[in-house]
């Protein structure tokens, strides 16, 4: 049931004659029978000379495999019928050694076919494989005494499915990063996953390049080039995750789509933010994956930085599966995100929380006539994405020799910036407050220069109890205080150690600023 013969692959074969047949064993052919039919049907149509050698070479290896298929199956059906138990046994021994099965140790003992350079989830291939050899004499007991004697046979630890990491599985190979050559596949290789893209050292990516040079600095290029190639890299070795910031309509979710589409759908996942800091169950879906993207964040708070330091921190982390075992991992699945507004975090005082950021801002707007709808297509043809895989094999090569990336901001630059994005009073105190001993303003009065300010600058105020019990968290140095007001006659609430940044309400830094119809509130005196 597989594609070789005499020492030949049918597929390239195939490929010498200049016919398309896909690969078995693809999940579009559930047997042999169909691979085989699907062969000849591209060789009719090919209209090339039926007696040239290859030619004559594929069909005589169309008519072995018919053979072999049927001669197999006829021995194992009349094994199984004089003895079910051997037979059992015999059926289940031929089929690890025909897809190379694997099976995970555990409750559920998951169970891995080897297909075209990679493990997948093999269920459903070897009960199609058990169904074809059985024939009418299949029944579900059966089915299931087949598998379990295969999981019995082939139960390996997960920490056994380990491949070095300068090894990247590709469509035509195995990449070794250290040298530059393109090795065979090889079952001995472990690989949960393969990147959808051929290597070719000479192939370029000119609509990419064009398109990032439209929407993004040089500098900022940089940076997405090597985050392309860290994503290719199965260890978090460098503590980043990537946000991409910025209105509609100016780029950031064609890149994000880029980087799906390079990395391909069935090596990524797609957890929010959020949902990583809450759902215990939310890390298993970065196991084996070598991005978790979002689209598009919420503006809701992070209640937990603890989980999303866990997962971009390179070291092991718990995962665990609805019905399933609780099981340790290393992540490599790279963070990445889009919003339009970063999400606010409940403790602003944790400066490694802010750390593990690359903020990467989307400030060009691209006009309505210049907008291409086809433009991801254009971008994620086969050429372009060889060409995109040997410019982010720079990128790599890069972060690899620095042990960092081309992104020079520090810590407190990425708090503000993202604090700013996240919250109205944060921007509010960046641009309004300012620390000053024995000076005050009262609540009200700070609370009435805010909401000024936010409907100058068109951001959404919050209410006052809300304004109150967060201003701290941006203005650290302000401290409550119960002053009698400027006239002496009562108590009023105020901050304290504060001052405003500008002499006069008209010179805060906004488009349009109404004087506080109570300037008398603002008094420090």
């Amino acid at each position: 049931m597989n594609s070789e013969f005499h020492g030949y692959d049918l597929t390239d074969l195939s490929k010498l004659v200049g016919i398309e047949v896909e690969k078995w064993p693809k999940r579009i052919y559930q047997s042999t029978q169909e691979y085989i039919s699907a062969t000849e049907a591209a060789l009719l149509s090919s209209g090339l000379d039926p007696d040239s050698y290859v030619v004559t070479e594929l069909k005589r290896g169309l008519v072995y495999m018919k053979e072999q298929e049927s001669k197999v199956a006829n021995e194992l059906r009349s094994a199984f019928e004089k003895d079910i138990k051997s037979g059992i046994y015999e059926i289940a021994i031929y089929l690890i050694e025909l897809h190379k099965v694997k099976s995970i140790k555990g409750t559920k003992r998951e169970l891995f076919v080897y297909e075209e350079g990679v493990y997948v989830a093999g269920d459903d291939t070897l009960k199609m494989a058990i169904r074809e050899l059985l024939g009418e004499l299949c029944t579900t007991h059966y089915i299931t005494e087949i598998l379990e004697t295969i999981r019995d046979r082939t139960a390996i630890g997960r920490e056994k499915f380990i491949v070095n990491v300068d090894l990247i599985n590709l469509n035509n190979g195995v990449l070794d990063i250290r040298t530059g050559a393109l090795n065979p596949h090889d079952p001995r290789n472990l690989f949960f996953t393969k990147i959808p893209i051929d290597f070719n050292p000479n192939a370029d990516c000119p609509t990419i390049k064009e398109y990032l040079s439209e929407v993004l600095e040089e500098d900022q290029i940089r940076v997405v080039q090597e985050w392309l190639g860290y994503t290719l890299y199965r260890e978090y070795f460098i503590k980043k995750a990537l946000i991409c910031v910025g209105e509609g309509d100016t780029g950031k979710t064609t890149l994000l789509n880029l980087i799906c589409a390079f990395i391909g759908e069935r090596n990524l996942s797609g957890v929010s933010l959020q949902r990583i800091t809450y759902d215990k169950f939310a890390a298993a879906n970065l196991y084996n994956k070598h991005l978790n993207q979002y689209d598009d964040l919420s503006f809701k708070d992070i209640q937990d930085n603890g989980a999303f330091k866990m997962a971009t921190g390179g070291g092991f982390i718990s995962g665990e599966k609805k019905f399933g075992d609780q099981f340790v991992f290393k992540n490599y699945a790279k963070l990445t995100f889009t919003c339009n507004k970063i999400p606010d975090v409940k403790d602003a005082t944790d400066d490694a929380y802010f750390n593990r950021w690359i903020v990467l801002p989307f400030t060009r707007i691209i006009e309505e006539e210049k907008k291409d709808r086809r433009l991801i297509h254009k971008m994620t043809t086969a050429t372009e994405l060889s060409g995109l895989l040997n410019f982010a094999l720079e990128g790599l090569k890069r972060i690899l020799e620095n042990q960092n990336f081309s992104y020079d901001k520090q810590t407190h630059e990425i708090k503000t910036e993202m604090m700013r994005s996240a919250s109205s009073i944060a921007r509010f105190a960046s641009d309004c407050l300012e620390e000053a001993g024995g000076e005050w303003i009262s609540k009200e009065g700070m609370y009435q220069v805010y909401g000024d300010y936010a409907g100058g600058n068109k951001i959404p105020a919050v209410s006052m109890k809300a304004f109150g019990s967060r201003l701290p968290m941006y203005a650290p140095y302000i401290a409550e205080f119960k002053p009698k007001d400027p006239k002496g006659k009562k108590q009023i609430t105020a901050w304290r150690n504060v001052k405003l940044k500008v002499a006069q309400p008209d010179d805060f830094p906004t488009d349009s600023f109404d004087e506080p119809s109570q300037p008398s509130l603002l008094d420090t005196s």
